[in-house]
Formats: C-alpha cells, structure tokens, sequence
C-alpha cells in the first residue's frame, strides 16, 4: 500500500473526509481534525474486508435458494434436486454461516426444509394427478404429461428413473440420505418422509393398483374393461350369472393383460407381473379348469376361443416382463381346449349334474308322494339267499372291485365301516345315553308335528311305549305294521322304483359315447353316493325302511355296485351305534348292582333299556325282515345275553348273595322283554334264550339246589368250565364246593369217556 502511494499525508487528509471512518462527531476540536495513525487505519481495513468476504459468501446462499426456486418452477427437477443438494452441502461446511447467530441459522434452514417439502410435494402431485390417476373404480395412466402453467412436457420413464436413483436408490427409502437426515424441521420432515413413503407404496410398488386388480380378477359379480385410447382400466359390478358370468370374468382378466401389455412402461409391467403373475397363472388355469364343462360345451364354442386369446396373451406377458418368480407356456390350457375326450367328459359331468338335480327335485316335492307305501313280493331269493346280494361273495367280489377301483381316493363321503367296529364292545366304549336321547328329541322337534305324524302313520312306528307294553312285551301295532302283511310281502316306498329309471336314464344317454369307461363308473358310482346321501337325510328316523328300500332296490338291478356297498355298511353302521348304547346300559345297572347291592336303582334297566331295545333295534329288525332281520335279531341276542351280561359277569370277582338274587332278576327281565315271534323256530334261538334263561334261575340257588339241577341235565347246554367258574363265583371255598366241583368233573367225565 505504502509503495502504491508515497504521499502518505496526503491519504490520510483524503481519508479523513469520509464520515465513516470518523470515530465519532465528539472528537472533533474547535474544527481541527484529530490524527489518524496508519496502524489503526490498516486494522479498520482489515475488518471491512472480512465482513465483506463474509457478505459475499452469504450472497452465495441467496443466489442457490433463488436457483432451487427457479428450477422448482420451470420444472427442471432434477437440476432442483441438485440444487437443494449444493446447498446443504454449503450449510454444513462454510465457515461465514456457520459463524452466524444461531436464529439466523434456524431461519434460513427452516426455509430451505420448506424447499425439500416443496419439491417432494411436486413429485407427489404429478405422480397423482399426471401420470396417474386412480380412484375406487379406476385406474388410468398417462406416459406423457405436460405440467404447470407453461405446460412442460414430461416423460414418465425419465421421471421415474430420476425418482428412482435419487430418492430410492436401494429400492427403499432410506432415512438416513441427506434429504431427510439434513433437515431440521421435525414437521416439515414427517410430511417428506410420509410423501415419499406413499410414493415408494403406490407408484414404486404399485401396491394399490395390485391390491384393486387381486380383489376383482376371477370373481363372480366383478367386471373390469378395458379403454385403449383412455389408457384406463375400468371397474365395476356385475349381474351377469351362468355362462355369461364365465364370459364376464375371462373378458375382465383379458382387459388386464391387455392393460399390462399395451398400456404400462416397462418397469410397472414388470412390477405387476412380479406381484400379480403367479397368481394370474394359477387362478386363470383353475377357472379354466373348474368351469370347463361351460368353456367345452361344444367343439366351436366361442369361450373356448376367448380362452386361447387370452392363454396366448399370458404367455407373451411373461415373456415382454422379464421376470423369473412364475412361468406360463399355455401347453395345459391348449391341450385342455384341444382334448376332446375330456369334452365328452364334461358333457358326462353335465348329465350327471341333472340327474343329480333330479334326485334332489323328488325329496323336495311338497306332497312328500315318494312316502307313498306299496306292497312288493319278498321273493324267497329274498329270504333265503339276500346274504348273496347283501353280504361280500365270492361271486361279485371281482364285479365290485372294478367298479370300486372306479372311486376317487378321496371320497368325500365316507361311508366305509372301520374294521375295528367288531371290537367296540371292549372298555373303550364311552357312550353318554343322556345325550343321545337329548340328540334324538332334538332331531324331532326339528321336524312339523304334521310331518312327524304322517311318518308314524306310513311307518308304524309307534313313539310312545306305556308301561303295560313294557310288563307284557306286547306291541300296538298300526296300520302298516309287519302284523298285517303276510311273510311273502313287505311295504317299500316309491324311491326304488323312482331311482331306478333315473339310473336307465343316465345309463342310456351315453351307451354309445365315446366317454372313458373307467371315467363313466366313477360318475355313475358318484350318482349313487349322492342318491343314498339324501336318502339317508331323509330317513334319519326311519332307517330300518331305508334298508328294506334299498334292498329291494338291488333286487331289481344287482349292478348298482356303489349302492350294494353303502346299504350293506348302512345296517351294521346303525346297530354298532345302537349296541353301544345297550352295552353301556347294561354297565350303569352292573355298577349299581355292585355299589348298592341291597337297594339298587332299576332306572338304568325298566325305564332306558328295555324300551330302547324295543323300540330301536327289535322293531326296526322285524320290519326288514328276510334273512337279514333274523340274522341280525339273532347276532343282537348273542351281543345281550353273551357279551353284555354273562361275560360281563364272570369278571367278578365273587358275587355275594343279595347280588345273586339281583343278577337273577335282570336276567329274568331281559329273558322276558325278548321273546321274540319272529325267530320262534330258529333252534340256534331257542338254545339261547335257554341257556340265558338257565343262568337266571341258578343265580339267586344255594349249592345244593344248583346241583340238583345239575343232576336233572338242567346244565347241558353249559361247558364243564362254564359252570365250573360260576359255582367258584357264587359259594366261598369249603368243603362242599369243592365235592360238588369233583362231582361235576367225576359225572361230565364218564360221560365224556362213553
């Protein structure tokens, strides 16, 4: 400075005639001016310097705010973005602001924030109501917009790599990016980070388009079309139903290929065929699948062709979106529509259906006519040889197996009696008596009183049993009772006779189709299962006419394979149930018998047991008669008398006096309750009823009484064993059992010996 201007006196004179280097009016004396050293004048000069430097650098920041604006309003958004970014990065490292006040910082960061805010806001607005707009019943996409009031023209795919690199680089948002981490305003940056949340949901991942297309793609009562000069996909409801339904659905998921395929950018094609794929391939092949019957109905039919537009469509979807989570080749669905043996199939599915529909139309006539009664013939192939027809043989063992090979695996209706039925009489039968009989008068007071009186007329089946009937073991018989027919005939509904041409009529429709044979059992074994479901609906009450119903039914047609199964399952089925309920009873009175032997409750035998032994089993097995109701009443009576009450009474060990006379007398009450007209010259009865009588009489006997009887032949139908263990049961160890026991040996051997 000093080289530049020698004349330093002459400076300083100038200098003092500037005012604002003076320090103050005061120092000036009588209108002398006071000296100014150099030193002084330098360091002066030195601070204007700095605070000018400082001014400069601020400047700075005026002239990035205002370029932030600038290109926020012409739209050059990207340049804004950088923009933004230069000046936070001049926040956070320049020394002349960060030597500001701290309000004076706040300010200035505060409304840079709102610049964040403001830019984000912009994105979020185009995306919304630019390139996208979607509401509840539509979705329309523009790939070209032009925005703001000087119209400026934008490119979705230039937009959103820019939003993509720069906001969501790692395919997230990441909140620790200077966009967000830099700004102060807690506020202002919960709405940025909840702007560009929504904008990474709905326009990155497209949540909400596939969330709108996964809710309305294959379901009935959805339609969706598609504009193409909109480029807008259109939802709403439909009414249509059938056919028509099928129609509207294919025609809906066909506008949404159509959509993906000509109306999205590449990355949003991809983005929804990620999403959306896997779930187009396996819902479009199972409504292909399960409504085929339709799409078949003939050779030419125009949903077939719909059908492989659309399978060509899904194909050239997988193939323009690049994505490798699902595949679609089309070959199942064009094979499908090409199969002709499944359109003969199908039709075959479509009889059936109607047949099925037939079946249902007889149970829900008004009239009820198919209860009507008519009185058949019981041929004596009936009575003497329905085991053959009924029961497994060896004569259509191989008939059988062949059309039961025809059944699905997974047969839904589970008719099959599991082969450890034989052996529910062990200890794990658990049978509460209270609530099968609350089950029972339940069922009843489902059904009209009229209807229930009509069955009771039609059926014979008489509810009430008083206590005379009890005591007597005499039956009121009704109208239709077994009494009044004679052994040669029996009464059977209209069902057989009604089902039997429903089965010619199925039977003829495709004699001569070319439908697989093994295809065609499995539908007609299907028509039978369904027939015998509702039968057995219908019949809850009266099981016993079912089976005469269905026997008769075999009768007139021995190929009806699936029926012969399910009725020769239907009787054992019902009377396991119902033997349970009697073992168990049975067990109740034993319990009683040996918990309070001298007063015992008679509740379990006179008021439950009997009368269900009547009502449910001894009955219904007269009505169906034949050899199957003596055979059966004969297998229960073994049951009773054997497995429920004597082997259930050789497990004791020892049975007292008072005990003897009770066990004697439950013996005695279940010997009278089941003399039974029908089987009175059936010798295997006869012995029975005998020996169970026998055991009655010699419970409550004193030893020599017993032996008496034993001396008489009175014991000849009882094993040495037998009635070994019954004296060890009734009389301690002395010397008069053991004489007696040694008698009984000494006389059963010489006997044996001759």
């Amino acid at each position: 400075m000093e080289s530049l201007f020698p004349n330093k006196g002459e400076i300083i004179r100038e200098l003092l005639k500037d005012p604002l280097i003076l320090k103050n009016d005061s120092k000036r004396s009588n209108g002398s001016e006071l000296e100014l050293d150099s030193s002084d004048l330098l360091q002066r000069e030195a601070i204007l310097a700095n605070e000018l430097n400082i001014l400069d650098n601020l400047k700075t920041f005026l002239n990035l705010i205002k370029e932030v604006k600038t290109n926020l309003n012409i739209l050059e958004l990207e340049n804004c973005y950088y923009s933004l970014q230069s000046l936070r990065k001049k926040m956070r490292n320049n020394a002349a602001y960060l030597k500001q006040s701290f309000n004076f910082q706040q300010s200035i960061s505060t409304y840079v924030d709102t610049l964040h805010l403001e830019l984000v806001s912009t994105l979020y607005k185009i995306l919304t109501n630019g390139f996208w707009k979607i509401t509840e019943n539509s979705i329309q996409f523009t790939p070209t917009v032009e925005w703001g009031k000087d119209k400026v023209h934008i490119e979705y795919d230039t937009f959103m790599d820019f939003v993509a690199q720069q906001y969501f680089p790692k395919g997230s948002l990441d909140n620790q990016a200077w966009f967000i981490l830099d700004m102060t305003s807690a506020d202002s940056q919960e709405q940025v980070r909840a702007k560009l949340n929504t904008i990474m949901k709905e326009y990155m991942n497209l949540s909400r388009i596939v969330s709108m297309i996964k809710n309305s793609i294959f379901i009935s009562g959805k339609e969706i079309s598609y504009e193409n000069e909109k480029n807008i996909l259109v939802f709403s409801k439909s009414s249509s139903h059938g056919q028509h339904c099928v129609s509207t659905v294919l025609t809906s998921f066909e506008a949404v290929c159509d959509f993906m395929l000509d109306g999205l950018a590449f990355r949003d094609r991809k983005t929804l065929s990620y999403e959306l794929g896997p779930l187009f391939n396996t819902e479009f092949t199972k409504f292909v699948k399960n409504n085929a019957s339709i799409i078949l109905e003939s050779l030419d039919s125009p949903l077939k062709n719909l059908v492989s537009v659309i399978n060509n469509k899904l194909t050239r979807l997988v193939a323009k979106s690049e994505v490798t989570n699902w595949t679609h080749s089309g070959k199942e669905i064009q094979d499908l529509l090409m199969n002709k043996q499944l359109y003969y199939n199908l039709l075959l599915d479509k009889v059936l259906e109607s047949h099925i529909s037939e079946i249902r139309s007889i149970f829900e006539d008004p009239k009820k006519s198919w209860q009507n009664l008519e009185v058949v013939e019981l041929t004596t192939s009936n009575t003497n040889t329905m085991s053959e027809k009924i029961g497994k043989n060896d004569s259509d063992v191989q008939n059988e197996k062949e059309h039961h090979n025809a059944v699905s695996k997974d047969d839904d209706w589970n008719w099959e009696v599991e082969d450890d039925d034989a052996d529910a009489w062990g200890d794990e039968i658990d049978v509460n008596i209270d609530d099968e009989e609350e089950k029972t008068n339940q069922e009843k007071e489902k059904e009209p009183e009229e209807e229930e009186n009509a069955w009771d007329e039609a059926w014979a089946i008489d509810e009430n049993i008083d206590d005379a009937s009890l005591e007597n073991g005499k039956e009121h018989l009704k109208a239709h009772d077994v009494g009044s027919l004679d052994k040669d005939h029996i009464e059977v509904t209209q069902l057989p006779k009604l089902f039997l041409a429903i089965s010619q009529n199925f039977k003829s429709s495709f004699a001569d189709s070319h439908v697989d044979e093994q295809y065609f059992a499995y539908k007609y074994n299907l028509l039978q299962t369904s027939y015998m479901a509702m039968c057995t609906a219908n019949f809850s009450h009266n099981w016993c006419q079912l089976y005469v119903d269905m026997r008769y039914l075999i009768e007139r047609d021995e190929k009806l394979y699936r029926i012969k199964e399910l009725t020769r399952n239907l009787l054992e089925t019902k009377l396991n149930m119902k033997y349970r309920i009697v073992c168990q009873l049975i067990r109740h009175q034993l319990t009683e018998f040996r918990e309070n032997e001298r007063n015992p409750s008679w509740d379990a035998t006179i008021e439950k047991l009997l009368p269900y032994i009547l009502k449910e089993i001894v009955r219904p097995l007269q009505k169906i008669r034949g050899e199957e109701g003596s055979r059966y009443l004969l297998s229960f009576l073994n049951f009773l008398y054997n497995d429920c009450v004597t082997k259930e009474i050789l497990k004791w060990q020892i049975i007292s006096e008072v005990n003897s006379e009770n066990l004697g007398e439950l013996v005695s009450l279940l010997v009278n309750n089941t003399d039974i007209q029908l089987l009175a010259k059936e010798p295997s009865y006869k012995k029975m009823r005998e020996k169970f009588a026998t055991m009655g009489k010699f419970l409550p006997l004193h030893l020599k009484e017993i032996m008496e009887m034993f001396y008489n032949g009175d014991f000849y139908l009882f094993a040495t064993d037998e009635l070994i263990q019954w004296i060890e049961l009734l009389f301690a160890d002395t010397p008069l059992r053991r004489n007696a026991i040694d008698d009984i040996y000494e006389i059963r051997g010489t006997a044996l010996d001759d």
